[in-house]
């Protein structure tokens, strides 16, 4: 099994302030790593982690989702692209916020659409993605 994490990139201001404290101070390693977490931008922060991985039938696409209704996911598939959205509403005494996240995946030309599938469970989303089955050599009759 083949198994893909996304590495969020990082913002190029936290790797120059990082690059200053490892030339300039050998003596602050672990300060640089205190500025990529400090200043990483709201969206990389609220960006949902994916996992994709394949066997012999499948893709899968797994999301984590933690405190998001399944109400609030909607899947779509469109043009060979999958698209994850989350909507949530949040109330407090005083105000209402409401957040929105928004996945895309490009599909494998092989994927059976017809057939793809999703569960979600202790706030995992898991998409199942079939292969098609590869018709079978045949041989062809000269006459």
């Amino acid at each position: 099994m083949k198994l893909i994490r996304y590495q969020y990139p990082r913002s190029t201001g936290t790797r120059a302030l990082n690059r200053l404290f490892e030339m300039g101070a050998p003596s602050f390693p672990r300060l640089g790593s205190f500025f990529d977490d400090a200043l990483e931008s709201v969206a990389d922060l609220r960006q949902a982690p994916l996992d994709l991985y394949e066997d012999d039938q499948n893709y899968y696409a797994r999301l984590e989702l933690p405190g998001v209704g399944k109400d609030a996911i909607d899947l779509n598939l469109e043009e060979g692209v999958l698209s994850i959205r989350t909507i949530q509403s949040e109330a407090t005494e005083d105000t209402e916020a409401t957040y929105a996240d928004r996945r895309a995946l490009s599909v494998p030309d092989d994927v059976d659409s017809t057939k793809i599938a999703a569960g979600y469970e202790d706030g995992v989303l898991t998409v199942t993605l079939p292969k098609e089955v590869a018709p079978a050599a045949q041989r062809i009759e000269i006459k």
